[in-house]
């Protein structure tokens, strides 16, 4: 018997003038949307098997953006997220 994987529609929202820069990049190198956005997810997973909590953090903003409560409001949206996608498990 074969085992159908479910597909998960996500959005994601770019200024659309960014999203020209970033279809005209792929498309330079020959990959569509999908594959660029599947093959970083994939990537994103593997790193995350094998790393300790202090070797890949994308983005730390915690100086420039530490008294303006943007960290705040992301800790906030992450933990909400995480929850629902325990939930779902």
């Amino acid at each position: 018997m074969v085992k159908r994987e479910h597909v998960v529609s996500v959005a994601f929202r770019l200024e659309e003038s960014k999203h020209r820069q970033l279809r005209m990049a792929l498309a330079s190198e020959g990959l569509t949307l999908q594959k660029a956005l599947e093959q970083s997810v994939d990537q994103v997973i593997a790193r995350s098997r094998y790393r300790d909590e202090t070797a890949y953090r994308p983005v730390d903003l915690m100086g420039i953006l530490a008294d303006t409560g943007v960290m705040e409001l992301r800790d906030t949206e992450r933990s909400e997220e995480l929850d629902r996608d325990r939930k779902r498990l």
